[in-house]
């Protein structure tokens, strides 16, 4: 026998069934994508601390890095490992080598759109009220509402299962505040409110949109509209970049997003009860966004937020009627998506259908599979391709 061999053999049989338990030991072989490769091929301590299993015990686990999710798909393997260390597992010099585990599956890791649902029952109960704010500490006990579970950034980390990257940016989508180190969505109709005041001021001092100095705004809106300073911080820092020294800061507001918002208050507003006519819409969305920014207004910014619920019959004399109806009040799950979506409208063009599954689907490769496992396509005379549900619901 050389001196390079070795002798593999099965671990001893253990004396009771306690011992059984402390000794098994399970492997888990996962298929590392590119960049996660690289994260641990580079040793990067804070990177790798990033690396981390997401959910609830009866969740379906998602790993994250900083910026990604990714969920786990078991793969069955055609041929069998085994897990073969040496006979004292914490020495790489023993002779004796001990089969630890036999695998036979594949842990894969796939990009998933990150499970940001969660966020709305957590804090459904929290939502921001002005009249709360700064409210006299020796009030009356029997005068206050109910007191409210709330959730600090770090606790809400911990049970929603997306990336940090992704928790922020869904936190700045759903308009959530960070105030006294809580979490507290910010109504739209408050945030409606304070956008027009904005709109209003920046032309009133003549502030330009690329520049506008941070501490005059907040100061304006805090003494003319009675806006705190940090919530008018941290919606400036929503709709655009703020830069410079402090005290000197300016803020360049994102022209789209700030009209984009605007006209979400507009559509929720006119179209929660009944379809109004496009021209309706964009009246009163130029008229509150001013002269200023009315050249951004425009349908499309709003996609994934309404449907057309004109008969295609009779479009093209009467045109579009649009009805509010929003992305982010479905259904996570596929299939129930499909069910909403088919139960509200029948027979969906593809530009049409695909703002409301971009949510759910992160690559148009997994929008396409899903396409093809709920729908089925027809083409009428005109080349239009309708996409209709394979269910009967």
């Amino acid at each position: 026998m050389s001196s390079n061999s070795f002798t593999i053999k099965f671990p001893a049989k253990p004396k009771s069934l306690n011992s059984l338990q402390t000794t098994a030991a399970s492997f888990k072989l996962v298929e590392l994508t590119p960049d996660l490769a690289k994260i641990i091929e580079a040793k990067d301590e804070d990177a790798l601390k990033n690396i981390t299993i997401r959910g609830k015990a009866n969740d379906e686990a998602v790993l994250c890095t900083r910026t990604t999710t990714y969920s786990l798909r078991t793969v069955q393997l055609s041929n069998s490992f085994l897990v073969i260390t040496g006979e004292n597992a914490g020495s790489a010099s023993s002779k004796d080598h001990v089969i630890r585990d036999t695998i036979t599956e594949l842990v894969e890791l796939v990009p998933a759109v990150p499970k940001l649902d969660r966020l709305a029952g957590l804090l459904r109960k929290n939502a921001y009220r002005a009249e709360e704010d700064g409210s006299d500490e020796d009030e009356d006990t029997q005068q206050r509402p109910a007191k409210r579970r709330r959730f600090t950034y770090n606790q809400v980390r911990g049970l929603v299962q997306a990336s940090d990257v992704e928790l922020e940016r869904g936190l700045r989508e759903k308009r959530v505040l960070r105030m006294d180190g809580y979490l507290q969505p910010l109504p739209s109709t408050e945030l409606t409110k304070i956008i027009s005041y904005i709109l209003t001021l920046i032309p009133k001092h003549s502030w330009q949109p690329s520049a506008v100095p941070l501490a005059k705004l907040s100061s304006e809106l805090l003494y003319e509209y009675e806006v705190p300073k940090p919530i008018t911080r941290q919606v400036c820092e929503w709709f655009g970049l703020v830069e410079g020294d402090e005290g000197k800061e300016k803020w360049a507001l994102n022209q789209e997003k700030v009209v984009t918002e605007v006209g979400l208050g507009v559509l929720q507003r006119l179209c929660a009860d009944e379809a109004k006519p496009e021209k309706d819409i964009l009246i009163e969305w130029k008229d509150l966004v001013g002269d200023q920014f009315e050249s951004v207004v425009r349908m499309d910014l709003l996609e994934g937020n309404f449907i057309d619920i004109a008969d295609p019959q009779y479009a093209s004399r009467i045109g579009p009627r649009f009805k509010y109806f929003p992305a982010s009040d479905l259904p996570a799950v596929p299939a129930e998506r499909f069910k909403d979506l088919f139960l509200t409208k029948t027979s969906w063009k593809g530009s049409e259908l695909t703002p409301f599954l971009q949510d759910i689907a992160v690559e148009k490769k997994e929008r396409d599979r899903l396409l093809m496992k709920f729908t089925r396509t027809t083409t009428d005379a005109s080349g239009t391709v309708w996409f209709s549900s394979r269910a009967k619901y």
